[in-house]
């Protein structure tokens, strides 16, 4: 298996995705904040560090294992994008799906014996198991597999804060985290959450109607498949019009000119564009390109922790 397979098994710019919102959630907006409010530094670096490797490690099983059972609808939809039995063999693709999750297991299991939180391991337990039955089942299901995915990318937000929050409450004379000023940083860390969780939900919708083919195919129950293109078009519309609402209410709250004018020109504008793209798009390469602009507003949206 050459680097180039490997990358494509694991969807390697997902996976350094998802490190950059990590390290910028902590070091560009959860550790000053703590600091600013006199809580410490939060989570000792290697312990972040171990953190990042559990998530991205497991997420990177994930995309393995998932693109291990993709194979028949992926001969459909992107026959020249296939990756499981053109660089990477199947028992390649499952080897590495196992060791990946096993190294993020042992990672985040350390970080929740650190910090004295089983709910850790057990969410660590419970993420591989849900990625697993994803592939299998979930993303062939209504609206299910969407969910899922949007959750799941919600979550690596979810993590790093509840890991600070649970060492800060572990420093001895440490703020308790229900204080107020604490509770502000939680707030604006969920408010990302929220943000990720609702763009995924839109983006993963708009990924069917790319793979609609491939899905009536294979005898999937897709929102595309069940609903039709119109009704999921509205659909994704009034998701993206919730989330462009919900900006809009937050760029009114903060009121930083400059971050304001951010969310405005970079977030609620394409988002606008990303409804117009879909309500237009007739082909699969339409859906695509409306895909992919639905994750430029993701990475945008991550860009804004720097105006804090």
């Amino acid at each position: 298996m050459t680097i180039k397979s490997f990358s494509r098994l694991v969807r390697l710019p997902n996976l350094v995705a998802i490190m950059v919102f990590q390290t910028l959630l902590q070091y560009a907006l959860i550790v000053p904040y703590l600091q600013r409010v006199g809580a410490g530094e939060g989570l000792a670096p290697y312990l972040f560090v171990l953190l990042v490797v559990a998530t991205v490690c497991i997420a990177g099983g994930g995309n393995a294992i998932n693109e291990y059972f993709d194979v028949p609808a992926d001969r459909v939809n992107r026959p020249d994008r296939v990756v499981v039995g053109a660089g990477v063999c199947r028992r390649q693709a499952l080897l590495t799906h196992v060791i990946l999750t096993l190294i993020g297991l042992f990672a985040g299991g350390y970080v929740a014996f650190v910090l004295r939180r089983g709910s850790f391991m057990l969410m660590f337990v419970a993420i591989p198991t849900l990625l697993w039955f994803y592939s299998t089942h979930f993303k062939r299901q209504f609206l299910i597999g969407n969910v899922v995915v949007a959750l799941l990318v919600a979550l690596t937000g979810y993590i790093v804060v509840s890991a600070d929050f649970a060492a800060v409450d572990r420093m001895p004379g440490g703020l308790n985290t229900s204080r107020e000023p604490m509770s502000s940083i939680w707030y604006l860390v969920c408010a990302y959450c929220i943000f990720a969780f609702l763009t995924n939900l839109g983006r993963e919708i708009i990924k069917d109607l790319e793979d609609a083919e491939g899905d009536r195919a294979l005898g999937c129950h897709t929102v595309a498949l069940e609903l039709g293109a119109s009704y999921t078009k509205a659909v994704v519309i009034i998701i993206e019009l919730f989330t462009a609402a919900m900006m809009g209410v937050a760029a009114c709250h903060v009121w930083q000119l400059p971050l304001t004018i951010y969310i405005c020109a970079a977030l609620i504008v394409p988002t606008f564009a990303l409804c117009v793209m879909t309500l237009r798009g007739k082909t699969s390469a339409d859906y695509h390109r409306a895909a992919l602009v639905s994750k430029l507003i993701m990475m945008a949206g991550v860009g804004s922790i720097f105006f804090f």
